[in-house]
C-alpha cells in the first residue's frame, strides 16, 4: 500500500498539469483573466488531498454544450492525474436521501 503522504511532492505539479491540460484542451473555459480560472491544493486529510478546480465556461449552464464542456474538463483532469500516476480517493461517506 502506498501511503498518501508519500505522493505529496506530486501535488503542485499535478495542479499545474491540470490547469495546463484544461487550458489546452477545453476551448469553452475562459482563460483570458476576465473570469476565475484556478487549480489549487486546498487541504489534506488522513487518506487524501483536496484539489480545487474553479473555472467559468463561455456557455450558459442550461444547454447541451455546457454539459459537454463540463465533461471535457473532467476528462482533462483525469488525463493530468493519469500522467502523474495519481488516483482518486474512494468516498468515505455515503449519503442516502429518502
Amino acid at each position: 500500500m502506498i501511503r498518501p503522504f508519500i505522493l505529496l511532492d506530486k501535488i503542485p505539479d499535478l495542479c499545474s498539469d491540470i490547469r495546463d491540460e484544461i487550458a489546452t484542451s477545453c476551448p469553452k473555459v475562459i482563460t483570458d483573466g476576465s473570469r476565475v480560472f484556478r487549480v489549487r491544493w486546498v487541504d489534506f486529510c488522513a487518506d487524501h488531498v483536496k484539489v480545487l478546480v474553479d473555472c467559468r465556461l463561455r456557455n450558459p449552464p442550461s444547454c447541451e454544450t455546457y454539459y459537454e464542456a463540463r465533461q471535457g474538463i473532467l476528462e482533462a483532469i483525469a488525463r493530468a492525474a493519469r500522467r502523474k500516476k495519481v488516483g482518486f480517493a474512494m468516498p468515505t461517506e455515503l449519503n442516502i436521501r429518502k
